[in-house]
């Protein structure tokens, strides 16, 4: 009985002493970063002064991404979302409906893309850069309170 006490109470101990973090074991590695990418967006909004929407607006957009690649673009109405793509060049429509209330309000773009920071959240797609565009619109129409 006592041998098997001792086995036990060794192989607690021996447990025990593996559960515990010893820094000094850690490695420290430095990522090494890739070129940053170069992005840049053009919409059709860019050409147009906060554009009168009495009935529906189309907005065009294209990404252009060097050493780098895009993940996703999001679309805002008043906080609202309105539209999302994985693609670099597409359009969406802008319905006088969207709108909580007539007059101005913004429309927000938020586009993602990859850091090449080559850190572990990079190279699993878990980490992004993030570029916002807000453009102020006009709805003529939309729904009343």
């Amino acid at each position: 009985m006592r041998s098997l006490l001792l086995i036990l109470l060794t192989a607690v101990l021996l447990v025990l002493g593996s559960c515990f973090y010893n820094e000094s074991g850690i490695y420290y590695v430095e990522p090494l970063p890739g070129d940053p990418p170069s992005f840049s967006v053009t919409t059709s909004l860019d050409t147009l002064t906060d554009p009168e929407i009495n009935d529906s607006l189309e907005v065009r957009y294209e990404v252009t991404i060097e050493n780098g690649e895009f993940y996703l673009m999001e679309a805002y109405l008043s906080d609202a979302g309105l539209y999302y793509s994985d693609s670099i060049q597409n359009s969406f429509w802008v319905y006088s409906d969207d709108a909580p209330f007539p007059g101005p309000d913004s429309l927000l773009m938020v586009f993602y893309y990859s850091t090449n920071s080559n850190s572990l959240a990079d190279l699993i797609n878990l980490e992004a850069n993030v570029v916002r565009k807000t453009y102020g619109i006009q709805f003529n129409g939309g729904n009343t309170p």
